[in-house]
């Protein structure tokens, strides 16, 4: 099959088809000159187009041609319609571009009509002036005669001013309209024959339609060709091409600029909307705002945090070891290489600890800013613009949580900031421009993040979305007050979703991070690992760090399963030890879990779990599926136990008791949506004053452990009132024990 055209004017077209893409991608050309250039190439594709088609009806009628023939006939309506489409915006510009020279011309008739009309204004207002001069001159001169008498000279003056006055303009004259002057009357006509050429508005928005209908039509003609073609040669791969964005220094400070103006724009919106809040909703959101301040004052919370706080170095220090590890072998060694914050190499180790530990003293000096004067971290201030906590008391526990959080995301900022710095020195660029700085912040500000477990995940950001979504819904009134109940409902149900969300995601990292590695290791050998991101190897090497230390800590679990919590699974026998505690031998009481509350640790009660459920169901004489069935219950189990045990996750799951509740709706419902809002801190005494041993001051790890995790007496609250007792010191112990 041959097409004749394609042939003898190939390079023809070729020419004409470059200097029309050419055309269309100057920035800021002539418009004209575009649609012109759009409508080349369209012209030239539907000529060879025609000459396929024309070719392919000479060929032999087969099931295949008749395919390709139907697939060349909707490519040709494409064609034809994109074609009719851009020659309707030809025609909306070109008398737009009619109507605004028509505007100018309009405009200076206007001004020449204005100036003549001053001008005339101008000398009537002289002759005015003149005649009011005479009249007061002849007043004089009546004055004088009448006290002198009829001298000679007296009535030759008066005589001489009664012939200017009479002369001159009249009174009359100056008051009645000024009559028009041909040059005026020729103007005016001028420019009413003008405005009659201007187009009205509908016809503009007629126009525009018109363009836009042709244009959708288009685009639905040129889909029916790509599946007609589909159809034809079997070929269903996606053809779309991606226009590849280039970030050079000029650009990158661009994109900060704009993001930063987002930013400002957002927070600004923000601010009208809370100003502009009716009273019920103010009220919403103050309870929303009350729920968060008494779940974060616990003592136990504040407590978790600031070991929470060691432990993320500690965990720090065991991944980057690993990670030493993992660049023994060749391939990994090489994609460490071109991972910019997570490819650490042990060379570097001691500047990675220095610039960690001077993050942390920057992070502890912020404290008072944060936590009593509201100013915000800096890294909040720099990268978001705004502090997203309230500034008032009701946000107090929230800033001293960000304050105990902030030396380990100051100290994990500083880490991956020189790291970046010297990742971009490796691949020769110049660590000290203005471009390789912003990207060394934007990525440190992100690797910071997800230390403390904030970084966004597709679950807040779906949550954000929906809840936005449901407080701005528009409509009457009943559907904007049902939108804004469910957001209030959800807001209560899920007070904290990002800190729970991703220490989930995290300790999934951590148990199976090598997985996903493997996954991409393997598609980026098949690829070449040359062509690997920056990022792409950042998230290799993470996942390999966190899965490799995840899976000796699993290992260890495992081994020490006795003397390890591990997670309790719904059906099995609790163990002695809880979900977290740690016993060791050379210790009286075991450790609390407030004390190992990591992703990284998690992995020593996954471990323990997984081996006492294979210990219990993998018997020996059963065959290899079943024991391979059974590994997989465990290994589901505990991945639920996971989800379970998570900080805050236990509230969300107390919605499921709500929903199976019967006999006790009433006080599920209270303790669910009321009991919160007692702040944590009342819970805390009131389980002090009320527990199930006596503390035993003279050894100091019981007291510890009391302090940290206090076991109440287990009471049965048959009342909602009693439920809200329960939360009271002193009104505790009048609940029944169990």
């Amino acid at each position: 099959m041959t097409c004749f055209r394609a042939n003898k004017f190939a390079q023809q077209d070729k020419a004409d088809l470059e200097a029309a893409k050419k055309d269309i991608g100057e920035v800021g050309g002539d418009a004209g000159k575009k649609i012109a250039s759009a409508l080349r190439i369209l012209k030239i594709a539907a000529q060879h187009e025609t000459e396929k088609l024309a070719s392919l009806k000479a060929e032999k009628q087969t099931k295949q041609v008749k395919k390709e023939i139907n697939a060349s006939r909707k490519t040709l309506d494409y064609y034809k319609r994109k074609s009719e489409a851009i020659e309707s915006v030809k025609a909306l510009h070109q008398e737009t571009k009619r109507t605004e020279a028509v505007q100018r011309l309009i405009k200076e008739k206007t001004d020449l009509l204005a100036g003549i009309q001053k001008d005339k204004g101008s000398r009537a207002d002289v002759a005015s002036e003149k005649r009011t001069q005479l009249q007061t001159k002849l007043d004089d001169l009546n004055a004088q005669i009448k006290k002198k008498g009829k001298l000679e000279s007296l009535m030759k003056q008066k005589a001489e001013a009664e012939r200017l006055l009479k002369e001159g303009p009249k009174a009359k004259e100056v008051k009645t309209k000024k009559p028009v002057s041909a040059e005026e009357a020729a103007l005016i006509k001028e420019i009413s024959d003008l405005k009659s050429q201007v187009k009205d508005t509908a016809w503009k928005q007629e126009a525009e339609r018109e363009a836009s209908v042709k244009n959708y039509a288009a685009r639905l003609d040129r889909s029916a060709a790509t599946l007609e073609r589909q159809l034809a040669t079997n070929d269903f791969t996606s053809n779309r091409k991606y226009r590849e964005q280039i970030k050079t220094p000029e650009v990158e400070a661009k994109e900060k600029r704009v993001n930063e103006l987002k930013r400002k724009v957002a927070n600004t919106i923000e601010k009208i909307r809370l100003e502009n809040r009716t009273a019920p909703q103010k009220t919403l959101d103050f309870l929303n705002n009350f729920k968060r301040f008494s779940i974060l004052s616990s003592p136990k919370s504040i407590a978790k945090l600031g070991f929470a706080s060691a432990e993320v170095a500690a965990a720090r220090g065991i991944t980057e070891i690993a990670g030493y590890a993992l660049r023994a072998i060749p391939l990994i060694n090489k994609i460490a290489k071109m991972a910019p914050t997570e490819g650490g190499n042990a060379m570097h180790a001691f500047e990675d600890t220095k610039a960690y530990w001077n993050g942390v003293l920057k992070g502890m000096s912020q404290f008072n800013d944060i936590t009593f004067r509201g100013k915000g971290s800096e890294l909040d201030l720099k990268f978001e613009g705004d502090v997203d906590i309230p500034q008032t008391w009701v946000g107090l526990w929230g800033r001293l949580h960000q304050a105990i959080k902030e030396p380990t995301r100051q100290a994990n900022y500083n880490l991956a900031y020189g790291r970046y710095l010297k990742y971009a020195e490796r691949m020769g660029e110049d660590p000290d421009s203005a471009a390789i700085k912003n990207r060394a912040e934007m990525t440190a500000f992100a690797y910071a993040n997800d230390s403390i477990f904030k970084s966004d995940n597709f679950i807040v950001q779906a949550y954000n979305t929906s809840v936005s979504f449901l407080e701005r819904i528009e409509g009457p009134a009943e559907i904007r007050y049902t939108g804004k109940a469910v957001a209030f409902a959800l807001k209560q149900t899920l007070p904290i979703v990002k800190i729970p969300t991703n220490i989930i995601f995290q300790t999934f990292e951590y148990a199976l991070g090598t997985l996903p590695a493997a996954v991409r290791i393997t598609a980026a050998v098949a690829n070449g690992v040359d062509k690997l991101t920056p990022e792409q190897a950042d998230i290799i090497m993470r996942q390999l760090k966190r899965g490799s230390a995840g899976m000796a800590m699993m290992i260890i679990g495992g081994y020490f399963e006795e003397e390890i919590g591990g997670i309790y699974l719904t059906g099995e026998d609790k163990g002695d030890l809880e979900y977290g505690q740690i016993k060791f031998p050379w210790w009286e009481t075991p450790v609390p879990r407030n004390l190992l509350e990591n992703p990284l640790f998690a992995c020593l009660q996954i471990g323990a779990t997984a081996m006492r459920f294979y210990k219990r169901h993998a018997e020996d004489d059963l065959a290899g599926y079943e024991k391979a069935g059974e590994f997989a219950m465990g290994a589901f189990n505990t991945a639920l136990g996971v989800v379970e045990e998570a900080p805050f996750i236990k509230s969300m799951l107390d919605v499921e008791k709500l929903l199976h509740s019967r006999d006790r709706l009433a006080e599920t419902f209270t303790q669910i949506y009321a009991r919160p809002y007692i702040p944590a801190v009342s819970q805390y005494v009131a389980d002090l004053m009320d527990l199930e041993q006596p503390v035993n001051w003279e050894n100091w790890g019981d007291a510890i452990n009391t302090a940290l995790s206090p076991k109440p007496n287990r009471r049965v609250a048959e009342t909602p009132l009693q439920v809200m007792q329960m939360s009271l010191p002193w009104l505790r112990n009048d609940v029944s024990l169990r």
